[in-house]
């Protein structure tokens, strides 16, 4: 019997969108940079650690922007996301309710099995969270629970959210971990240190696989818009006949929004990168007549 065979692309496609408030710049949510120093890391040892693996990445520019963004927080010490700011704070004894209250319902978000179970200290942090619920009533524990226990928590929860790779090399994250609690202002420092740090080198990471001509980098339409939608609502109906439609035939201007946000993200991708990307997953996948009009337009392969 005949085999054909068959060619396998791995595509890893990271994109968180944009968490930022327009007026503040505060972050909504931490996920960005908590998937750069786990995942995005991790991958990139990976790829690096295993020379004959080929993938295509893709990064979409919208989170590339808040990537760099970080840095630049921690780096001037203007930190705009709360988790990081509140790792930071000297004193977490004079944090208001507010901020307790977000640093126990933050910090406990996690997949339990996978993130709390395993570290003995972060599962009894979290017990004692329990405890403190139950013996006290609603809302003892943003009452009761010392600083130095909320020093523990934000800190447990860094090390848990960084990549098993930066684990097993980096000594601050095996001393830390060994260390368990009692966690100073000062170990709080090094880690917020060793977080900008780890955003900061992700990028020329990647860069150099692909100019190893080990990766290959695409990009993605700059805030990850759903291209076909933006040109023509009816479209929607090719795959989804009954779908019900706005009763305007298209969004305003959307021909030129999709062809800006191209251009927006190939030149974002060569000044990030250092050459123009060898092609484009479109946002969710979503193609359609126009949209690849656009694209070849565009010189997109």
């Amino acid at each position: 019997m005949n085999q054909a065979g068959a060619d396998l692309i791995l595509l890893w496609h990271m994109h968180q969108p944009d968490y930022r408030d327009r007026a503040s710049g505060k972050f909504a949510l931490p996920w960005v940079y908590l998937h750069a120093i786990k995942d995005y890391t991790d991958m990139a040892a990976h790829l690096e650690r295993h020379p004959r693996v080929r993938a295509v990445v893709n990064f979409v520019p919208v989170l590339l922007d808040q990537i760099e963004d970080y840095i630049a927080q921690i780096e001037r010490g203007d930190l705009r996301d709360p988790l990081l700011r509140l790792l930071a704070v000297p004193d977490l004894n004079a944090l208001d309710e507010a901020e307790r209250r977000l640093l126990l319902d933050a910090c406990f978000r996690s997949n339990h099995a996978q993130m709390i179970v395993p570290f003995p200290h972060y599962q009894r942090l979290f017990d004692l969270h329990r405890l403190a619920q139950g013996e006290g009533g609603a809302g003892a524990e943003h009452r009761y629970l010392s600083g130095a226990y909320l020093a523990d928590l934000v800190t447990w929860y860094h090390l848990a959210w960084t990549g098993e790779t930066e684990r097993r090399r980096q000594p601050l994250l095996v001393e830390l971990m060994a260390k368990g609690e009692g966690f100073t202002h000062a170990d709080r420092t090094r880690l917020l240190e060793l977080i900008g740090d780890l955003l900061k080198n992700l990028l020329p990471r990647y860069r150099a696989l692909a100019q190893a001509g080990r990766i290959e980098l695409c990009t993605t339409f700059y805030t990850h818009p759903i291209a076909p939608l933006l040109i023509d609502f009816a479209v929607a109906r090719e795959s989804q006949a009954d779908v019900t439609l706005p009763l305007s035939p298209c969004y305003s201007g959307g021909r030129h929004r999709v062809a800006m946000q191209l251009e927006r993200a190939l030149a974002s991708h060569a000044r990030r990168f250092g050459s123009p990307p060898g092609g484009i997953w479109p946002s969710e996948g979503a193609l359609s007549g126009e949209t690849l009009a656009i694209l070849a337009r565009h010189g997109v392969r």
